[in-house]
């Protein structure tokens, strides 16, 4: 059985530890805990780090679809709207009723948007409570270039490495 602690990746224990810190009655999109996490792209991960929790301390029913929609919650989804309608929040269908309102962004005042709070976290720097945070305008990740998706080559048909 596997549990937060013995979480396989960083960016896991991470997106973990975001969702342990959405406060009751509010939801946050799998898009959102992403940004958050530090990996705007990777709702997907999110959603697989999601499934595979079995860490009943982790209030997986928070983080849900774009747009309102309620999302997965394995083979039980009426789970996750009971859970959900527990903490107020109300559901018709399949999506959330009031979603923009319950939508809960991390940690933020009203001058610091959710862009300029995702920019200070990649950065590493905490947003200040009354401050917005400053975007630096370089470039934080130094990994080497991802393969092209057409000659899977880091350096394309002209730049041939020497080895």
């Amino acid at each position: 059985m596997k549990n937060a602690a013995a979480a396989s990746t960083p960016f896991v224990r991470r997106v973990y530890l975001i969702v342990r810190s959405i406060p009751s009655g509010r939801i946050a999109t799998y898009g959102d805990v992403a940004r958050m996490a530090g990996r705007p792209g990777a709702a997907r991960a999110v959603g697989n780090a999601m499934r595979s929790c079995d860490d009943p301390s982790i209030p997986c029913h928070r983080v849900t679809a774009a747009g309102g929609l309620l999302g997965g919650f394995g083979s039980w989804p009426q789970i996750k709207r009971q859970r959900l309608e527990d903490e107020g929040v109300k559901v018709r269908g399949k999506r959330l009723v009031e979603f923009r309102s319950r939508r809960w962004i991390g940690e933020r005042t009203a001058r610091t948007t959710p862009a300029k709070a995702a920019r200070a976290t990649r950065a590493g720097k905490g947003v200040k409570a009354g401050k917005p945070a400053k975007a630096t305008g370089r470039t934080l990740s130094k990994r080497p270039a991802a393969p092209t998706r057409l000659t899977g080559r880091r350096f394309g048909p002209d730049r041939r490495r020497n080895t």
